[in-house]
């Protein structure tokens, strides 16, 4: 594939950003490290791609987004599980599971029409970028 142009890498550029940015206003917030994980992966913005996401160092970021069935939940290095608030020290927990939450797809879904308004005001048609 030959190489786009400057206005073209630009505008993805531009787009990658905003895609950033509305997918971490979507993000669910405890600690905040899964919002500030988004990432813009550009390598290949030469060919014309450019994907937005979480990195691989924030490995509960596919629970949070893909969800989980039910699951249970035993000690790895104690004889029981305790946390602040709990009755008693458990041999287990039964945990409910991880309901899906698609903050990836929202933020994209909000970022698009700000990317049209983008593509207007750089004179960009779809058909340039498709």
């Amino acid at each position: 594939m030959k190489e786009i142009d400057d206005v073209i890498k630009r505008f993805l550029s531009v787009s990658g950003d905003v895609v950033a940015s509305e997918i971490a206003s979507e993000a669910p917030v405890r600690a905040g490290r899964l919002r500030g994980d988004i990432t813009i992966f550009d390598e290949n913005i030469n060919n014309g791609v450019v994907e937005v996401g979480n990195s691989s160092y924030i490995d509960y970021a596919k629970y949070l987004y893909f969800g989980t069935k039910p699951y249970v939940i035993t000690p790895k290095s104690k004889k029981a599980l305790y946390w602040k608030g709990a009755r008693n020290p458990s041999k287990k927990v039964n945990h409910p599971g991880i309901k899906a939450d698609k903050y990836l797809d929202r933020g994209f879904e909000n970022a698009l029409p700000k990317i049209e308004k983008l593509s207007e005001r750089m004179g960009i048609e779809s058909g340039d970028i498709i």
